[in-house]
C-alpha cells in the first residue's frame, strides 16, 4: 500500500497515568528501581505538532514533532505555539525528557522558552518532585548559538523555571559555520534552573554521538550535518536489537509430544527453561522468532540530506518538502526544474528529492512535513487535493510508503516496522 489513509482515534485512556499504566511500556521498571529485566520499546508513536514552513497558517503550525515511547516523549523542534498543539494531543508536557533542535530558524526555535515554562509550571504541581532534578534534567540538544539565546530569553523574561532543571548540550564543528558569518558571542551567566551542559565534538565521520542516560529508551541518537541555509543537524535514531519473542509454533509439538502442559508457555516466555522428561531441556533462545530493530531517521530543513552510512536502511523517514510542482505553479508557467531551483536556492527540499532521497538510502516509508503555507492542512477537498499530488509526486521516485503529515497526526512503528496512521487528540 503506497498511501496511508487518515483515520480517527482516539485513546481509550487520555493522561500521563494512563499510559504509565500501560503494560506495554516497560520504563516502569526503571521508575520504580528495577533493572532485572530490560528495557524494550513495542510501538514507537511520531505525533506531528506543526508541519508548516515559516509563518503557521489557519490549519498548520510552525514545526515541532514528539517522538513516544515507554512514558516518555521526545521534541524535535519546537516553533511557536507549540504548547498549543502539544493541549490539544494527549501529551502530558511531563513525559517531555529531551529537546533535540535541529537550527536556529525561528520557525524551529520560538517556542521553545514558553515550553520550558509551561513544562516548569506542570511540574511544580506534580506530587514527583524528582521528575526534573539536577541528577535528571531535561535534557537539550542543539548547535552552537543555543545555550547563550536560551539563556538571554530566560534571564530577560525573568523565567525562574521552578524545580525544573535543564542541560543543554551543544554540538560543535559545523562545516557550514565555515563558509557563514561568525555566531555573535555573548556571555551570559547560566540560568538558575541550568545543570552544566556539554560541547559535543563531532566522530571521524562527521557525525555526532548524543550521549545517553541509564532511563532513557534502548535508543542510540546520532546527529548528521545537513545542508541548509544555516547550521543544520539531522537526527539518526536506532533502536537497540529488540529480542524476538517465543515462537509457540516451534514449543507447543514439544511439550505435546512428551506429554506436558502447554501452560509451561508461561515459564519459557519469562526466560525460564523447561526439562523434559528425558532429561533435554528446552531454552527459551533457541525458540525464538527473529530479533527486530527499528531505525528513525528525522530530518530537518535540508536542498540535501546526509548519505553518511548511519541514514541507510531506515524503517521510517521524514523528510521536508517546502515546495512542490502543483497545478498552481504550472498555471504560472514554472517548469518542475525551476520550483526546484527556487527551493534549493532557499536551502529546501520538493517531494522528488525527498523520494528520491528515501530510494537511495533503501528507506522503507516516508513522511513528508514541512509543507509551504500555500498547501492546506484541513480536511478540505481542496487541501486533501494538494496533498495527494505532493504524495504522488514523492511516489513517483520513492517505491515505499509515502505518508503526507498534517498537524496532530500520529504515524505509529510497531516493531515489525509496520506503519499505520491515525490522530492524536485530548479527549
Amino acid at each position: 500500500m503506497r498511501s496511508a489513509l487518515w483515520t480517527l482515534s482516539r485513546p481509550a485512556r487520555s493522561g500521563l497515568h494512563a499510559r504509565l499504566a500501560s503494560p506495554s511500556c516497560l520504563s516502569r521498571h526503571y521508575q520504580r528501581g528495577v533493572r532485572d529485566r530490560p528495557m524494550t520499546i513495542d510501538e514507537l508513536s511520531l505525533i506531528f505538532l506543526g508541519t508548516c514552513s515559516g509563518m503557521p497558517t489557519a490549519s498548520r503550525f510552525q514545526q515541532s514533532l514528539a517522538l513516544r515511547m515507554c512514558g516518555q516523549a521526545w521534541l524535535f523542534d519546537c516553533g511557536e505555539a507549540s504548547q498549543h498543539r502539544l493541549a490539544q494531543s494527549d501529551i502530558s508536557p511531563l513525559e517531555i525528557r529531551r529537546i533535540f533542535v535541529s537550527h536556529m530558524h525561528g520557525d524551529h526555535i520560538f517556542g521553545l522558552p514558553g515550553m520550558l515554562c509551561g513544562i516548569a509550571g506542570k511540574a511544580d504541581n506534580h506530587d514527583d518532585s524528582r521528575r526534573f532534578s539536577a541528577e535528571q534534567p531535561l535534557v537539550i540538544v542543539g548547535p552552537p548559538g543555543l545555550r547563550s539565546w536560551l539563556r538571554v530569553s530566560l534571564h530577560n523574561s525573568y523565567a525562574a523555571l521552578k524545580n525544573l532543571k535543564l542541560q543543554v548540550h551543544e554540538l560543535a564543528g559545523h562545516k557550514a559555520l565555515r563558509r557563514m558569518r561568525p555566531l555573535v558571542n555573548i556571555e551570559v551567566p547560566p540560568h538558575g534552573a541550568e545543570v552544566p551542559g556539554t560541547t559535543i565534538h563531532p566522530e571521524e565521520d562527521g557525525s555526532w554521538v548524543i550521549p545517553s542516560s541509564p532511563t532513557d529508551p534502548p535508543i542510540r541518537v546520532r546527529a548528521v550535518e545537513l545542508d541548509h541555509a544555516v547550521p543544520t543537524v539531522g537526527w539518526v535514531l536506532t533502536e537497540e536489537p529488540r529480542p524476538g519473542r517465543l515462537d509457540p509454533s516451534r514449543v507447543v509439538p514439544l511439550l505435546r509430544e512428551h506429554g506436558m502442559h502447554i501452560s509451561l508457555l508461561k515459564e519459557l516466555k519469562t526466560g525460564t527453561e523447561v526439562g523434559l522428561p528425558n532429561g533435554e531441556v528446552i531454552r527459551p533462545e533457541d525458540h525464538m522468532a527473529q530479533s527486530t530493530q527499528r531505525k528513525l531517521v528525522i530530518l530537518s530543513d535540508t536542498r540535501k540530506a546526509s548519505t553518511a552510512e548511519h541514514v541507510r536502511d531506515a524503517t521510517l523517514v521524514v523528510h521536508e518538502a517546502t515546495n512542490a510542482w502543483l497545478d498552481e505553479e504550472k498555471h504560472r508557467g514554472l517548469s518542475e526544474r525551476e520550483v526546484e531551483r527556487t527551493a534549493f536556492h532557499h536551502g529546501h527540499s520538493t517531494p522528488q528529492v525527498a523520494g528520491r532521497y528515501a530510494r537511495a538510502m533503501d528507506a522503507q516509508n516516508l513522511v513528508l512535513t514541512h509543507f509551504s503555507g500555500r498547501y492546506g492542512g484541513d480536511s478540505s477537498q481542496y487541501s486533501r487535493r494538494q496533498m495527494g499530488a505532493i504524495r504522488r509526486l514523492a511516489e513517483a521516485h520513492f517505491p515505499g510508503n509515502v505518508i503526507c503529515a498534517l498537524d496532530l497526526m500520529q504515524v505509529n512503528v510497531s516493531p515489525t516496522g509496520r506503519v499505520t496512521v491515525g490522530r492524536n487528540a485530548a479527549g
